[in-house]
């Protein structure tokens, strides 16, 4: 009996809206139930009571249950704000940010929900471009699902639509008590994201080629959809596409003739337009200027080819050669032909009185070409050849006259005895590295010089050569060895010219090697010489004068000593290249010291620019270039950007004139 426990709550839990006790205690069992119904956990989510045990003896113990209720998804959703306000860049072109634009959160008194989030289709303009995703932390976010167009003046206004959320998990939408709305503002950003639009983008003028600089050829006009068509567009050429720079554009768009046009260099330019907008960075768009360059009669005609023909001396008056004309000018405009030819009434007399030059205006098809007929016979050993002034006038209006220059050749007979002959040949060895190699020919003394098939070359001993030298007997060419070394060397041959049976004519030659060291060719100065070939710079001999003057290539390297105050053995003149041979250009490398070690490049054509007028006077040349350098012709050599380089070969390059050979390096 007194193990028998009773049990009762001795501190209950009021409910305040009816004054009745919560919970209940079977007193046999010690069972706690609830008294009354519907616990609600949002507005009290736990409860305590205190309770008495009391045994058949009347002693008591008491406890106390802790009870917590048990949330179950009976409250609503509601978005913290009744409507979101976000700021956007519009997307460029169809790429779309991966990172959301927004985030949302919900308050929901509930303990654990199942938030889904959706857009609602036509709840307004530019719905179908976002979507809500939801986050691991239960917020929402929107994110773009199609490109967004700031230009397109639907969406220049931005959107406003309706955003849902149910706390029920996906597509539960059905009980409306468990689904919660709001507004999104979505305003957009305008970005760099249009190239300017050209109102022309394919603009043909056509100028005449005498157009004078400054003259405006057509505008272009480009406006950028960005900024609400307000954002600044500057214009520009592509200079990939006038590298003569030939056109201008300002920043109105007007495109202007800049540096002179030439049909004959260049009948149609296809300039490049770049209109470039001020965004950050920029974009641009491009246009085409076609510029037909329409013809005028501004080049006079000139032969259609170097006509150099041969009468061979001692033969009757005769038919030279016809001559035919051509014309840089459009033939199509009555700017050629016909031709119309004489003789240039400057000629000397002495040409007059050896030629005559007739008209035939049915010759080349109805073109005209002219008739060249020798008046005399000629001796070659009086005069090698003969130049004729030919005046050429074509059929333009106004027409263009011009003179080009016939060289008549006199062709050689062997009708002259040879005599002994001594020779000098000079050879620059570079770095002594020159192969075998031809050096120059056995020289004699003969009027006569196309009888090369009538002689024989032997050396003075028969069949006793130099260890250095190599002859050919047909030709009369000597070769050096490879590793001939510096010094003089005297070489004897004789001479048959079969012919006149003349046998065993002694001839000398006289060969200087010098070692040309790389110091002395990186450290070289450098001129170009207009108007002279390479064998007039160091020719010797002056047949006309039968004199022996002093050779430019002398005089350039005394005065070079001079200028320096050094001595002329101390210059080297070791390389002489004709460039050009009509006009004839020649290319002139020098190195000089005093010593030791070589002057530097920069003082040799400093020197040289100094003293330019001085030396030309002294040498008798016209120096054209200082330092040659082929990148200073603008887009003559390559385009765009240029580097000028030595190249050094150990191959001499020989220069032969009669009576004397250089060969260079």
């Amino acid at each position: 009996t007194n193990a028998r426990l009773v049990y009762s709550i001795e501190k209950n839990v009021i409910e305040e809206e009816t004054g009745s006790p919560i919970f209940e205690i079977e007193s046999e069992t010690g069972v706690i139930k609830t008294a009354v119904c519907c616990l609600d956990r949002e507005r009290t989510p736990d409860y305590s009571i205190q309770v008495v045990a009391m045994d058949g003896g009347g002693l008591k113990g008491t406890g106390t249950a802790s009870i917590r209720v048990k949330d179950i998804n009976d409250m609503p959703p509601a978005f913290t704000k009744d409507e979101w306000l976000t700021e956007v860049d519009e997307t460029d072109g169809s790429a779309l940010p991966e990172m959301p634009i927004l985030t949302v959160t919900v308050h929901d008194e509930d303990e654990t929900n199942k938030f889904q989030y959706k857009v609602l289709e036509s709840s307004g303009y530019g719905a179908d471009k976002f979507t809500m995703v939801r986050n691991n932390d239960g917020t929402g976010s929107l994110k773009i699902v199609q490109p967004l167009d700031y230009e397109d003046l639907l969406q220049s206004n931005g959107f406003r639509f309706r955003i849902q959320v149910n706390d029920k998990g996906e597509d539960n939408d059905n009980d409306k008590y468990h689904v919660a709305y709001s507004w999104v503002v979505v305003k957009l950003r305008d970005i760099n994201d249009n190239k300017p639009v050209f109102e022309r983008p394919n603009i043909e003028v056509s100028v005449p080629e005498n157009a004078e600089i400054g003259k405006s050829l057509d505008t272009f006009k480009a406006t950028d959809p960005d900024q609400g068509g307000k954002s600044k567009v500057s214009y520009s050429i592509d200079r990939s596409s006038d590298r003569k720079r030939q056109f201008s554009i300002n920043q109105s768009g007007t495109v202007s003739i800049q540096r002179s046009l030439d049909r004959e260099d260049t009948p149609r330019h296809q300039v490049k337009i770049l209109a470039i907008d001020d965004g950050i960075p920029p974009k641009t768009a491009t246009a085409t200027l076609t510029v037909i360059v329409q013809d005028i009669n501004d080049n006079a005609p000139t032969f259609l080819k170097d006509y150099r023909p041969v009468i061979p001396e001692h033969v009757a008056p005769k038919k030279v050669v016809e001559i035919l004309a051509t014309d840089d000018d459009d033939r199509s405009k009555s700017n050629g032909p016909p031709f119309q030819f004489r003789l240039d009434p400057s000629a000397s007399d002495r040409v007059r009185a050896s030629f005559r030059v007739e008209q035939d205006q049915k010759g080349a098809n109805g073109d005209g070409m002219a008739i060249v007929t020798s008046l005399k016979s000629f001796d070659r050993e009086q005069e090698k050849e003969y130049h004729i002034p030919i005046v050429i006038k074509d059929h333009g209006n106004p027409a263009m006259t011009g003179t080009s220059t016939l060289t008549v050749i006199i062709g050689d007979n062997n009708d002259n005895k040879m005599q002994p002959g001594s020779k000098n040949i000079f050879v620059y060895n570079y770095q002594g590295q020159a192969p075998e190699t031809e050096i120059g020919r056995v020289y004699v003394y003969d009027l006569d010089d196309w009888d090369l098939p009538d002689k024989k070359f032997h050396w003075e001993t028969s069949n006793v050569a130099h260890p250095r030298f190599k002859l050919n007997e047909d030709t009369g060419m000597i070769s050096m060895l490879q590793g001939t070394r510096d010094g003089v060397y005297y070489l004897k041959f004789k001479v048959y010219d079969r012919k006149h049976t003349q046998n065993d004519v002694p001839a000398n030659v006289t060969v200087t090697v010098k070692e040309i060291p790389h110091e002395a060719v990186i450290n070289s100065g450098s001129v170009r010489i207009a108007g002279i070939t390479d064998e007039q710079f160091i020719r010797v001999w002056d047949f006309k004068l039968k004199d022996l003057p002093k050779s430019m290539a002398e005089k350039f390297k005394d005065k070079i000593a001079d200028l320096l105050s050094i001595n002329r053995e101390n210059v080297d003149v070791f390389s002489v290249q004709l460039r050009r041979k009509h006009p004839p250009v020649t290319d002139v490398r020098f190195s000089a010291h005093g010593g030791s070690p070589y002057y530097k490049p920069v003082r040799l054509n400093g020197m040289v620019l100094m003293h330019r007028e001085e030396i030309e006077r002294a040498v008798g040349i016209n120096i054209t270039m200082v330092g040659i350098d082929e990148c200073l012709y603008e887009n003559q050599m390559c385009e765009g950007s240029c580097t000028n380089t030595l190249d050094i070969s150990a191959l001499p390059y020989m220069v032969s004139v009669g009576s004397i050979n250089n060969s260079f390096k």
